[in-house]
């Protein structure tokens, strides 16, 4: 048996009550198997959602298990429809039911043609009928009969609703919740205990904002005028003050709040209130529903940083005064559209910020005072309380399975930490190699350039000789690499960004070693085309038994480097290449530093003829006493070793398998690297002693 709950304001909050939209409905029924308890406890809201619900759970109903509806407290208005939807529905002692006919504000300013009242009175026509045919299907009664009980704004206690056939049953032995939060004033037959605490909201709301309410008008109040009504909402208007509806979209990120004036500032007599965070992100949301920039709703919010109803009303005036708003669909889908990217590139810049201690850029301040389990509510459209574990996990869940963006967000949060220690540090093994990516996981042949042909000099006749260029035997292999990462709960519900952090760059440090010891384990065992290894007496490239690195020792190897040649036709032709680079392992580190330090000889003997001229590369991966020389590796034909990686893939990635599940969240780091021996005329190995 599968349990959800629909608390609060269908389709939006109003007055910043709790709220569910179809979005919310449909993320918690994927999933679910078997019957299905839906535990409703809703004033009503937008009647075109409350629709969209009703027909999400009979969808659920006929092709997965039995629904039943549970009326905690209230089902009101467009809660009622959704009611409907039970195969079983049941009255709590004391719940309550209201059924009415749905309304329409046509235009504002009382203005408007006969033509659209027409059209808006069919619409209004339409959409009771499709009212009425459910709950006249439930009750067994005519479409007429239910429309004459909609036209009447009836209320229906728990026996009378079962009575009327609105309701299969009664639970009197579990006394009902209160009323879910709403301002029930705007129904003139809502019962005593609906009505209870509503007077603190203020005077009545005006019967624009109830009939926007019930039918799911998006227009702006006293600011134009809307051709059609907008049924094809996804996400319905949040409204902070009753007189006001704000055009739908998804919420715009709060801002920290800002630091409040003296109470003079908000006008003789004005009581000072305290703006919070939440009233400065209420305010950012409904600007930017109601087209308005940052620049007009900062203005507003300085102009009363203490009252969040008296900044409101600085912003609808200045947006009256401005311009008329545009069509609302086009609105509607345009807000929507930049808001989203405009939060998840936010959200992602703020995680980021937090688990590298950076300073934030400006589209991530207004989530640097948010949990990780607000983001992801926010971002999922989840409404319900983030008080206990409980919540957060569920919030977290939901995230993970609606059509959030959080998942991907948090993913490109933790990539840009990985990314970021992965490239603090440039490993040993890249100082002696040529980078050459990969286009795919195939063997690459290597292309010697430094077996080009010669230039020759043209004759008095004009005739070129031609030379060739074969591709080398040569071949480096790019090879997948990857690894399993597990995160607790217990860091996401407690917030623990930093210990997420740690894990993170810890593991790009792992990752830099990885190729340190992949890459010298190679370096040091590698074999060319041939079957010999790199460093071999017949290349006149090894010295074995080896000895010291002294200053004669260097001279050796330099001259060894140097004496390499390459071949043109029939003819050696020498390299030239000068060694830029020593190596060797810990044991030898001391020695090395000594002979590359310039020091002020005070005998020509004792001059050191190689300080300032080779850099010293110390790796723990050379565990003997052996040393090498190298040529710079990106001069053409020194090259002797080379890595890379796959083409637009030039680090180690991270993917979510399992996102925010009830043990935690998994991930796995992904990286393709590979390295190859392309060469042996750039390095000289002395064996040591």
């Amino acid at each position: 048996m599968s349990e959800i709950e629909l608390y609060g304001t269908v389709g939006g909050s109003f007055w910043d009550e709790e709220c569910f939209s179809p979005r919310t409905v449909r993320s918690l029924l994927q999933g679910l198997t078997g019957d299905l308890t839906v535990r409703l406890n809703s004033g009503g809201g937008i009647a075109s959602d409350g629709q969209a619900i009703y027909t999400m759970l009979r969808d659920y109903s006929a092709t997965v298990g039995r629904v039943t509806v549970v009326i905690e407290g209230v089902a009101a208005s467009a809660a009622s429809l959704i009611a409907m939807a039970g195969d079983e529905i049941v009255m709590r002692l004391g719940s309550w039911m209201l059924i009415h006919d749905p309304a329409q504000a046509i235009v504002f300013d009382a203005r408007g043609t006969a033509e659209d009242h027409r059209e808006i009175a069919d619409f209004l026509d339409t959409l009771g009928d499709n009212y009425a045919d459910v709950y006249a299907a439930r009750a067994g009664i005519t479409r007429e009969e239910a429309r004459a009980i909609m036209l009447a704004e009836t209320v229906y206690l728990g026996e009378a609703a079962v009575a009327a056939g609105f309701a299969t049953s009664t639970d009197n032995g579990i006394e009902a919740q209160e009323p879910a939060a709403f301002d029930y004033r705007v129904y003139a037959n809502a019962p005593q205990i609906g009505r209870v605490g509503c007077e603190g909201r203020g005077a009545n709301p005006r019967r624009v904002a109830a009939v926007a309410m019930i039918a799911g008008e998006t227009a702006r109040m006293n600011m134009g005028k809307t051709n059609m009504p907008n049924t094809q909402i996804q996400e319905p208007p949040v409204v902070a003050d009753p007189a006001i509806a704000a055009p739908s979209a998804a919420p715009v990120a709060p801002v920290p709040p800002v630091a409040a004036p003296d109470a003079t500032s908000q006008g003789a007599g004005a009581a000072p209130v305290e703006m919070s965070g939440g009233d400065v992100a209420r305010l950012f949301s409904i600007g930017g529903r109601l087209g308005a920039t940052t620049a007009q709703i900062s203005a507003a919010m300085s102009a009363h940083p203490r009252s969040f109803t008296m900044a409101l009303d600085v912003l609808s005036e200045t947006l009256a005064e401005v311009a008329p708003p545009p069509m609302m669909g086009r609105q509607t889908s345009r807000v929507l559209r930049d808001e989203q990217e405009t939060r998840r590139a936010g959200m992602t810049d703020a995680l980021a910020a937090q688990m590298m201690r950076q300073t934030p850029d400006a589209r991530a301040m207004p989530f640097m005072q948010m949990s990780i389990v607000e983001m992801a509510s926010q971002a999922s459209g989840y409404s319900g309380p983030l008080r206990t574990a409980s919540d957060r996990v569920r919030a977290l869940e939901m995230a993970a399975h609606s059509t959030s963006d959080f998942p991907a967000v948090f993913e490109n949060a933790v990539n840009r930490t990985l990314l970021a220690a992965y490239e603090a540090a440039t490993p040993t093994y890249q100082s002696i190699a040529m980078r050459s990516d990969f286009n795919d996981f195939r063997p690459h042949a290597h292309v010697q350039i430094g077996e080009f042909p010669a230039l020759e000099r043209v004759g008095e006749g004009g005739e070129i000789k031609f030379g060739t260029v074969g591709e080398s035997k040569e071949t480096a292999v790019l090879t997948a690499y990857a690894r399993g990462l597990s995160f607790s709960r217990q860091m996401l519900i407690n917030d623990d960004l930093g210990a997420i952090a740690r894990v993170i760059a810890g593991y790009g440090s792992t990752i830099l070693d990885f190729e340190e010891q992949t890459a010298w384990a190679y370096y040091l065992s590698a074999k060319l085309a041939d079957g010999k290894d790199v460093f071999h007496a017949s290349r006149n490239n090894l010295t074995t038994p080896g000895g010291a690195i002294t200053t004669e020792a260097l001279d050796v190897g330099r001259a060894k480097i140097r004496k390499q040649t390459r071949l043109d036709g029939e003819r050696k032709v020498p390299t030239n290449f000068v060694p830029s680079i020593l190596v060797c392992g810990p044991n030898l580190e001391g020695e090395a530093m000594r002979l590359l330090t310039p020091v002020v000889a005070s005998e020509a003997s004792n001059v050191n003829t190689h300080a300032g001229r080779l850099e010293g590369v110390i790796t723990n991966e050379i565990a003997g006493n052996a040393w090498f020389l190298f040529a710079d590796p990106n001069r053409p034909g020194a090259e002797v070793f080379t890595y890379g990686y796959l083409d637009g893939a030039t680090g180690p990635r991270l993917r979510t398998e399992e996102a925010f599940g009830r043990q935690g969240f998994a991930m796995t780091v992904e990286h393709d690297f590979g390295v190859g021996a392309v060469g042996y005329r750039g390095a000289y190995k002395n064996a040591g002693q």
